[in-house]
C-alpha cells in the first residue's frame, strides 16, 4: 500500500509540487508518452488504484449501479461510495476527464458504426469473402458488450 511521509511540506511548496506535476503531464501528446511517464512515476499498485477510481467514475457517469461496479472492478461499495462522493462534491477535474473520454467514445463509435455498416455492404479482406466479415462483426459486437467500451 502506498504510504505519504509524516514528514509534511509547507502549503506552498506542496502547491508548486502539485502545479509541477500538472505541467509534467502537459508535455505529453499521445497516451503512449503519458503512460510511460506514469509506468515511470507510479507503482503498479497506485496504478491499479487510479485506474479503479477513474473507471468507478466512469461507470457512475454512464449510469451502472455499485452491484454492477463491484462484479465488473472488484472494489467495495465503500470504495465505490467516495468516488461517489468525490464526484458530487469536488470531482470537476474528474467529471471533466469523464466527459471528454465519453466524448471521443462516442465518435470512435460512429466511425466503427459507418465501417460496420461499410464492411457489411462491401466485404472485409481480399476477396472479399463472408467468412472474414462476419469474423469481423462478431468482433465489433463484443467490444460493444463490454460495460467499459
Amino acid at each position: 500500500m502506498s504510504q505519504v511521509s509524516k514528514r509534511f511540506v509547507s502549503k506552498p511548496i506542496q502547491e508548486r509540487l502539485e502545479i509541477l506535476l500538472g505541467e509534467s503531464f502537459q508535455c505529453f501528446h499521445t497516451a503512449k508518452e503519458h503512460l510511460e511517464f506514469m509506468n515511470s512515476l507510479l507503482t503498479s499498485t497506485e496504478k491499479v488504484m487510479l485506474s479503479k477510481r477513474l473507471a468507478i467514475a466512469y461507470l457512475l457517469s454512464k449510469g451502472h449501479t455499485y452491484r454492477d461496479i463491484n462484479q465488473i472492478l472488484k472494489v467495495s461499495n465503500p470504495t465505490i461510495r467516495s468516488v461517489e462522493l468525490l464526484l458530487r462534491y469536488k470531482g470537476n477535474g474528474l467529471k471533466s476527464a469523464i466527459q471528454k473520454v465519453q466524448k471521443i467514445q462516442t465518435w470512435k463509435k460512429f466511425f466503427d458504426e459507418i465501417a460496420t455498416a461499410t464492411l457489411s455492404l462491401y466485404g472485409y479482406g481480399k476477396g472479399n469473402d463472408w467468412k472474414s466479415t462476419k469474423a469481423f462483426e462478431i468482433r465489433q459486437q463484443r467490444k460493444t458488450l463490454s460495460p467499459l467500451a
